[in-house]
């Protein structure tokens, strides 16, 4: 009896201050954002294709209605047939954001019997707490989706924990913040490639009430 044949995983992984681009096996293009790791088969199956995403990556996925495209982010799983859209799931962080840009996605939880949380459409993005299994969906500019890929981050109506998160990602500093009375202070920003330091004394000179530690020898902020 010939024994089936175990598909061969390959991972790229980008370190930080690095992205990089690659074509799978079925045409999908991935652009990888930096710290993060993506395993893939060398070739699918002949009903899915699954891949595992740890951190943030652009996913342009060639259609193919019979054989689903899945990635796998550790909490949940995103459901495709062809689409673009971006997923932000990095381990250190206390939410993962999926956010479609064209087509259709689903969104299907790995804990809970694989139930399916919730079904994207264009221009919206799902967020999910990844210590209490809480989620939302909520519309966001689909132009700002995945702007990373020009070295660009656009921040639009996030409340300063969300912010935090995303500076901590984008400079690879741990963000603490001491005062839950500013955590949901709302911000507008666009990153381009300006220092922390420039970053966070805009954020201070917007909001006057925060104010900030940085010790960039143990790359550590404390803001409070």
């Amino acid at each position: 009896m010939c024994q089936k044949q175990q598909p061969q995983y390959t991972m790229i992984e980008t370190a930080s201050g690095q992205q990089s681009t690659l074509t799978l096996n079925d045409g999908t293009i991935v652009r990888l954002n930096q710290n993060s790791k993506l395993t893939y088969p060398k070739n699918f199956n002949n009903h899915t294709r699954n891949v595992t995403l740890r951190g943030e990556a652009y996913f342009e996925v060639t259609h193919n209605a019979k054989k689903p495209f899945l990635v796998n982010v550790g909490c949940y799983t995103v459901k495709v047939l062809g689409t673009k859209f971006d997923v932000n799931a990095y381990s250190g962080d206390m939410h993962s954001y999926t956010s479609l840009k064209e087509g259709k996605v689903l969104i299907v939880d790995n804990q809970e019997g694989h139930k399916v949380l919730s079904e994207l459409k264009p221009g919206t993005q799902l967020r999910y707490n990844r210590k209490t299994g809480d989620y939302a969906v909520k519309s966001i500019d689909i132009n700002a989706i995945a702007n990373w890929r020009l070295n660009q981050i656009v921040i639009r109506n996030q409340k300063l924990g969300t912010v935090a998160e995303m500076l901590s990602s984008r400079y690879g500093y741990t963000i603490d913040i001491n005062n839950c009375k500013i955590e949901k202070l709302m911000y507008n920003i666009t990153i381009e490639k300006e220092p922390l330091d420039e970053i966070l004394s805009d954020i201070h000179c917007v909001t006057p009430q925060v104010h900030y530690y940085i010790d960039h020898e143990r790359k550590w902020v404390i803001i409070k």
